[in-house]
């Protein structure tokens, strides 16, 4: 679980595509030091598990469902020349991919998977970097502690798609970014709702059928990733939790195996029977026996 509010920028300086998946390894300084093996990480925005730790990089698995999602698949498909994830949404930034080198198997065999000891196959292994030598920007949070601020808002790490950046508008000290809507998730975003961008907490400022805006304060746009970005450019997308539960229980409008629409009283109850008050008793042949209370 984590609250969307950014503690370091960090870059994932290689891939390694696997099959249907993918390992990352990720130079996060701030984040890597106090992480251990199983532990959370949210890396733009999606929840990733620490499987291995070097220094100041960590290594995680990317399973074929968060390539498809977010812009992590359509990163790794640019560098690796495939279709890895949503032709919709090209990646922010270009990785050029190249055939892993003798160095660089011998890496990805150490990447390979430390829980279950298999091995990644030198055949398979394209490793992903950058031509300049710098890797691939991304915003770290690392998962929140019982008592730790909720400075944003709760979010979980799991995308629900991606957004592409259509307008950029500078006033004087903030920014407003409006971004692509795609229709599923249309009926999640809501006026002063919250969304979290790339892992970033914020307010939706303004929404329309296909679009919504934000705002970014200076210091968003100086600590996180939002401040680079161009129009074309895509972000990971996730709606709030709430919004997500709420639909899902409004497309049954009614609990399974129940007779009443969901949200009526329950038969039996003073409610249904049109009793008043606030506090609604339960059929008497329900109550515990031997309580003087409930007598």
């Amino acid at each position: 679980m984590f609250t969307g509010i950014i503690a370091e920028v960090g870059e994932i300086t290689a891939f390694w595509r696997r099959d249907d998946s993918a390992r990352v390894t990720v130079r996060a300084p701030g984040a890597t030091a106090g992480a251990k093996t199983g532990h959370s990480i949210a890396v733009s925005g999606v929840c990733l598990t620490v499987v291995s730790r070097k220094g100041d990089t960590f290594q995680a698995d990317v399973m074929a469902e968060t390539l498809a999602v977010s812009t992590f698949g359509a990163a790794l498909g640019a560098a690796l020349g495939t279709a890895t994830g949503s032709a919709d949404h090209p990646a922010a930034h270009s990785i050029t991919a190249v055939q892993a080198e003798a160095a660089d198997q011998g890496e990805a065999r150490a990447a390979a998977d430390t829980t279950s000891g298999e091995e990644a196959h030198p055949a398979a292994v394209l490793t992903a970097r950058p031509p300049s030598g710098r890797g691939l920007p991304v915003n770290i949070e690392s998962a929140l502690r019982v008592g730790d601020p909720l400075g944003g808002h709760i979010v979980q790490g799991h995308v629900d798609g991606t957004a592409t950046l259509l307008t950029r508008a500078d006033g004087v000290r903030w920014r407003v970014l409006r971004f692509s809507l795609a229709p599923r998730l249309a009926p999640l975003v809501a006026y002063k709702g919250s969304v979290a961008l790339d892992g970033v907490s914020l307010t939706v400022s303004g929404v329309g059928d296909d679009w919504f805006e934000v705002s970014l304060i200076p210091e968003t746009i100086a600590a996180t990733t939002l401040g680079a970005l161009a129009e074309g450019d895509s972000v990971n997308l996730e709606t709030d939790i709430l919004a997500r539960h709420i639909r899902r229980l409004s497309a049954f409008g009614r609990l399974a195996g129940d007779d009443e629409p969901w949200g009526a009283p329950a038969a039996g109850t003073e409610a249904s029977r049109g009793g008043g008050g606030a506090h609604v008793r339960e059929h008497a042949g329900d109550e515990p026996a031997g309580n003087e209370e409930n007598r």
